[in-house]
């Protein structure tokens, strides 16, 4: 048996031990909403301060680099440097923060590392979303552990990490990919087929499927769905909406397929969800 494993007996059989190290440490989390006049406050944090904006701008100043983070954008403040809000909120704005700090670990490799840039935009918003929410759930509920914090932030870490970026496509074919992304990202909450998208842009939508998935490995009903989930999941924590309004406030005109779609990409329904995340983790600010 490998050294590094331990094996203990228990009256229902052996009990493997797996050493259980990361090299990052979670501390506290939460959603902003903001409230009218409010603005970020100044301080210098001893931690990482990992944010993600799901609605409106944060506008934001770290030493002497300005920071506009739009809807599905992340920026990752450093310790030891003063950072500021330099305009008052929008009133639509929601964002998720958490503070994290590294922690001894064995040397890394570049095979092993994660580079994640300071600002970035999400390429998969909605899975970044899910993990921040399961972080906050589990520490609501007091199902946190060391170990299970630690890797929820490096998921969220290494999704930052592969940040959007089409790739295997021309310049001009990933510049419409990115168009038909924008606008599905812009209007999901109308009715919306990539047919749609693309008589918008004017082509021929086989290629634009072709060339979309191409540069994002998802198909634009992928996006489209992901996306009104990801606004669902926003109004099942922080209004008071219910199911069925829930439904057309993000796009679907069918309630028993937004049921279904729900269930099917969250693992949960949409009522589960809400008394599973709707708890007091949201910072009016």
């Amino acid at each position: 048996m490998d050294k590094i494993a331990k094996r203990m007996n228990d009256s229902r059989g052996d009990i493997l031990e797996v050493p259980c190290s990361l090299s990052v440490q979670g501390h506290i989390a939460g959603m902003v909403v903001a409230r009218p006049g409010a603005k970020h406050v100044a301080r210098n944090h001893g931690v990482f301060d990992l944010l993600f904006v799901c609605r409106g701008v944060l506008s934001l100043q770290e030493e002497d680099c300005t920071f506009e983070v739009q809807p599905g954008q992340s920026l990752l403040l450093w310790p030891g440097r003063y950072h500021q809000g330099i305009r008052e909120y929008p009133p639509d704005l929601r964002y998720f923060w958490l503070h994290f700090s590294l922690t001894s670990a064995s040397a890394a490799t570049s095979a092993t590392s994660l580079f994640v840039p300071q600002y970035s935009t999400v390429a998969r918003p909605g899975y970044l979303t899910e993990l921040f929410l399961r972080y906050i759930g589990d520490r609501e509920t007091k199902r946190s552990h060391p170990f299970s914090d630690s890797l929820l932030i490096l998921l969220m870490l290494r999704e930052i990490a592969t940040h959007q970026k089409p790739s295997e496509a021309t310049d001009s074919s990933a510049s419409l990919a990115g168009r038909a992304y924008d606008y599905i990202r812009t209007h999901y909450r109308q009715p919306l087929t990539p047919s749609q998208v693309a008589d918008f842009l004017g082509c021929n939508p086989q290629y634009l499927s072709r060339i979309f998935r191409q540069a994002y490995h998802q198909t634009m009903i992928d996006v489209i769905q992901e996306t009104r989930l990801e606004y669902a999941r926003i109004l099942l924590i922080h209004s008071k909406l219910n199911i069925t309004e829930v439904a057309h406030a993000c796009g679907f005109t069918d309630v028993r397929y937004f049921y279904r779609v729900f269930r099917r990409l969250q693992g949960m329904t949409a009522m589960e969800f809400r008394g599973l995340y709707s708890r007091n983790f949201i910072n009016p600010e």
